[in-house]
């Protein structure tokens, strides 16, 4: 039988790369210092069901828990850190962007002149609407279309935004 692997790695949207969860990390770690799950948890005063859950990314790396590994493991709790908040960041950008695969963002990205606004150098090429999306939304700075409506309805400041609306208004 197959050994089952108890992490998840995922790859960033910015870069392809491969960014490996901190429980991947931990495992190579254990095999590493020829360490159980159980002899780990009663290293650092947890539950086995604690170190299982860190390894299957059920509960995230705290600073805390960073600390506790770097003693135990001699790993340094910056590169536990680093390892988590890279980790966290490729799975919110998957997540949020997967929020702008719904009909009525597709609508609302389609409302904009997405091939003039590559002519003129404002966006990126992509057939992709979801991507379109992303896109629009980076150009004009704002988290969302929501967003984007209320900076519309702004009667004062938000002078960049009204400048990257303009720009836009003009290549309708």
């Amino acid at each position: 039988m197959a050994a089952r692997k108890h992490y998840m790695t995922v790859y960033s949207e910015n870069t392809g790369e491969r960014v490996v969860s901190p429980g991947e990390i931990l495992t190579q770690e254990l095999r590493n210092q020829h360490l159980t799950q159980k002899e780990l948890a009663v290293l650092l005063g947890r539950s086995e069901k604690f170190i299982s859950q860190l390894i299957t990314g059920k509960v995230r790396l705290t600073y805390d828990v960073a600390y506790d590994l770097e003693r135990a493991l001699k790993v340094p709790t910056s590169e536990w850190n680093a390892a988590e908040a890279a980790f966290q960041d490729v799975l919110t950008r998957q997540k949020r962007l997967a929020e702008l695969d719904s009909p009525e963002i597709r609508e609302w990205a389609a409302s904009f002149p997405y091939r003039k606004m590559v002519e003129a150098g404002l966006v990126s090429p992509t057939d992709s609407r979801i991507k379109q999306a992303a896109n629009i939304l980076n150009f004009f700075g704002v988290a969302s279309p929501k967003a984007y409506a209320r900076c519309c309805k702004q009667e004062k400041g938000l002078e960049h935004f009204k400048q990257q609306k303009a720009l836009v208004d003009a290549l309708r």
